[in-house]
């Protein structure tokens, strides 16, 4: 996600807020993990695209390194905290899509924030969603 982490789970907070109830929300990315070397001051990641028509588009994604793994994991937390439920997802080595939505009917926020201080160091179903603190 070509956002800075800092700002995605506010992201994730105007999306759901702005979702209508059953609305979908897709994110495909690729894995990046932690800086492996501390010399390199980006990840790059190269693309290629087949367009219709036989036409191939070649480019690249290149981030700052985060601070801590960005893979469909880190996602999943985000989009869990925020409300969402997963309903499909697949990862590969390289890149993840995920496909959340939003609840049909408005999730009992008291109730979530209890499942989620009873639940806060176990881990979590991609089923269940959770909202912060």
């Amino acid at each position: 996600m070509y956002i800075p982490e800092v700002g995605q789970q506010k992201v994730f907070q105007e999306v759901f807020r702005v979702l209508a109830p059953g609305g979908r929300f897709l994110v495909r990315d690729v894995n990046i993990q932690i800086r492996p070397d501390p010399s390199e001051g980006m990840a790059m990641f190269p693309f290629r695209f087949h367009l219709p028509g036989g036409q191939i588009v070649t480019t690249a994604y290149g981030v700052h390194w985060p601070p801590q793994n960005h893979d469909l994991e880190y996602y999943q937390r985000l989009a869990r905290s925020t409300g969402f439920i997963v309903v499909t997802q697949s990862n590969s080595k390289q890149s993840f899509t995920l496909n959340w939505k939003n609840p049909e009917q408005p999730p009992d926020i008291q109730a979530l924030r209890r499942r989620n201080r009873e639940n806060r160091d176990t881990q979590f179903s991609t089923q269940r969603f959770f909202l912060p603190q």
